[in-house]
């Protein structure tokens, strides 16, 4: 059983509805369906179909006239199968056919209007990500009464109008390139509905119950050409060979293009992973010298919204935080600048020595107990203009001997203001990398009653400039391109070449959306890094486009797979009407093991009260596996007003 509800556009309820219950089972007046058939297109959207009736729809004082709704439900389902609207006027009187025309028709005659700037005559530009701006499209329209915005899939490609006036089919039609495969239209609940092609299983077919005429040659094609965008704007041609049918046939060329409104097929492999960043750290008390110090950053990634120097460790260690690495570290040489100043220090461990050197003369030092002020430190013999302090080496001979390991250095203080300390330090985050270095004195909070003064140890400061490793070394081509913002003054790859070779990047005209500096490579080289000119505290997220090569070989692929093999249009049939899942694909079985064939149709039959499948040759689809990598970093569709690509 069917029934078939007529209602004016967009309408909660029916004027009438007309039910097949059976030859034998209608009223004498009874409005009944005689048969018809009715088309369902991949992401069951509507499409055309007829109706046969046996009078005109006529009721409460409403009568059928073209641009009606005609829906159809199977047995008692609350939900339609189908949504049409009525192409022609009605006949008279007796029996007759309803034209149906799926609402996509109507849809794609709205219009939608971009937005003016407030002198009123530049047009903004409209620019969003395929799902947003499709539904963007969508809610400026005046799209039919009823008529809803339903399902729009996520696309990573980034379009872009620049218009006054468009109509709706016109702005479809332009972006739906950037879903390979893709269509679009309404469906049996009012809504309009972008389609993504999937390769998922949805019916299976035996030899009996489908009908299946031999494939035909289409145009056959073993090689394929075409042009397409580098990341840097230039022009460039991509090729693709099967070298088995080459091999058989000879190389039979398909010239082809990209989509008009893909401008460029990019992807940036390196997103999602860690960078290691080398940046050099450097300090004002030790002019010339400097260290480096890696960091681990996902700076490649868009997400990331820190800086390359985001954690870096500037502290320095000396004296009683850092353990010796050989004696002669823990000295400190004492520059006073006038007067005689009396040093303190940190009591040494238990049979540690300590002396004292100046003017070549070797002296030993007292230790003198504890400075009842200030707990823990002890004063030594009160001295003038240049000495060292140091540990004996007997002492810390005798140290490593007894614990197997050499201590730590000490701190200091003094009486005066007026002195300078040379010391060793080393970074922290590296404590192999000794620096000798020159600190002033500043008197120790706290201690203003008895006056003391530490050496001040300034943290290491980020040097300008930082190298980023990659963790694949990768084929970039001439034109792939790095952006970044205004504080990267210059980018150079690192070769992957043994040395490692310099190769700088050209500088290219900013991105006129974001305002990030673009830099391109001038030829093809593989690489390992990059360096960045600049201030690292600064640098952001860096930017990679790369030809997508894999992209571009899958969407090559996708272009022959069906050039290669004969053209199949199959068809299965169900024994009675039952709703169908126009998508995916339709698996029949043959004696050479299964075929899985693209389906491209469903049509309900009202007048045989049965249902089938129609499904060809498939397409490349969109996933890992064919066209969609080509479009996976879709940067930017630009189109002009009017609805012209560009």
């Amino acid at each position: 059983m069917y029934r078939v509800t007529f209602s004016r556009p967009g309408a909660a309820l029916p004027y009438e509805i007309a039910y097949w219950r059976g030859a034998g089972f209608h009223a004498l007046a009874e409005l009944v369906p005689l048969g018809g058939t009715l088309e369902v297109l991949p992401g069951n959207l509507s499409g055309s179909g007829h109706l046969t009736l046996n009078r005109v729809p006529d009721r409460g004082g409403q009568r059928l006239r073209p641009g009606d709704w005609v829906r159809v439900y199977l047995g008692d389902a609350a939900a339609a199968v189908y949504l049409g609207e009525v192409a022609s006027a009605p006949w008279e009187e007796g029996q007759g056919d309803v034209q149906l025309t799926p609402l996509k028709d109507r849809v794609a005659k709205a219009a939608w209007r971009g937005d003016l700037a407030p002198d009123g005559k530049t047009v903004l530009p409209f620019r969003a990500k395929f799902r947003p701006y499709l539904q963007g499209v969508l809610a400026r329209a005046v799209l039919p009464p009823g008529v809803t915005v339903g399902e729009i899939p996520e696309v990573n490609a980034t379009l872009q109008a620049l218009t006054l006036f468009e109509q709706v089919g016109d702005t479809l039609a332009a972006a739906l390139p950037a879903l390979s495969g893709g269509t679009w239209g309404v469906n049996a609940a009012a809504q309009v509905k972008v389609h993504q092609l999937t390769d998922a299983l949805t019916h299976r077919f035996t030899r009996e119950v489908s009908d299946r005429p031999a494939a035909k040659v289409g145009d056959y094609a073993n090689c394929v050409r075409f042009e397409y965008a580098r990341p840097d704007a230039t022009r460039a041609f991509f090729e693709l060979r099967l070298p088995l049918e080459i091999a058989l046939f000879g190389e039979a060329w398909a010239e082809e293009t990209l989509p008009a409104s893909v401008t460029t097929t990019q992807t940036n492999p390196y997103a999602g992973t860690l960078q290691g960043v080398q940046l050099t750290l450097g300090t004002t008390q030790a002019p010339g010298w400097t260290t480096p110090q890696y960091l681990n950053q996902p700076a490649t990634s868009p997400v990331w919204a820190g800086k390359l120097a985001d954690g870096v460790n500037t502290s320095l260690a000396w004296g009683t935080a850092r353990q010796l690495r050989q004696l002669g570290e823990e000295a400190v040489t004492v520059l006073v600048s006038s007067g005689i100043t009396t040093p303190y220090i940190t009591r040494p461990l238990p049979g540690l020595a300590l002396e004292t050197v100046k003017g070549g003369v070797v002296s030993s030092v007292y230790v003198s107990p504890n400075d009842d002020r200030y707990p823990g430190w002890v004063a030594l013999a009160s001295n003038s203009g240049t000495f060292t302090l140091r540990y004996t080496a007997a002492s810390v001979t005798a140290f490593r001997n007894a614990t197997g390991r050499l201590p730590e250095g000490f701190d200091i203080r003094f009486s005066g203001e007026n002195v300078q300390v040379e010391l060793t330090a080393a970074p922290t985050a590296d404590p192999v990398r000794t620096v000798r270095l020159t600190a002033p004195v500043a008197l120790v909070p706290g201690t203003a009653s008895y006056p003391r003064y530490a050496p001040t140890i300034t943290p290491l400061t980020v040097q300008p400039g930082a190298s980023m490793t990659f963790p694949i070394s990768y084929q970039w081509r001439s034109g792939d391109t790095v952006n970044t913002n205004a504080a990267v003054t210059g980018v150079t790859a690192v070769l992957n070449t043994t040395p490692a070779t310099m190769q700088p990047l050209t500088r290219l005209v900013d991105d006129p959306d974001t305002g990030r500096r673009r830099w391109a490579l001038p030829a093809d080289f593989q690489l390992s890094g990059l360096q960045l000119a600049g201030d690292p505290a600064q640098i952001g997220w860096i930017g990679i486009n790369l030809t997508d090569e894999a992209g571009l070989a899958a969407y090559a692929y996708g272009l022959l797979r069906w050039r290669t093999d004969v053209v199949r249009s199959w068809v299965g049939r169900y024994p009675d009407l039952r709703p169908l899942e126009v998508s995916g694909m339709a698996r029949f079985d043959t004696p050479q093991g299964d075929t899985d064939l693209q389906v491209t149709r469903g049509v309900y039959d009202l007048t045989s009260l049965r249902s089938s499948i129609e499904a060809g040759t498939p397409q490349a689809l969109d996933d890992a596996e064919a066209l969609g990598n080509a479009f996976l970093s879709v940067e930017r569709t630009l189109r002009k007003p009017g609805g012209t690509n560009g």
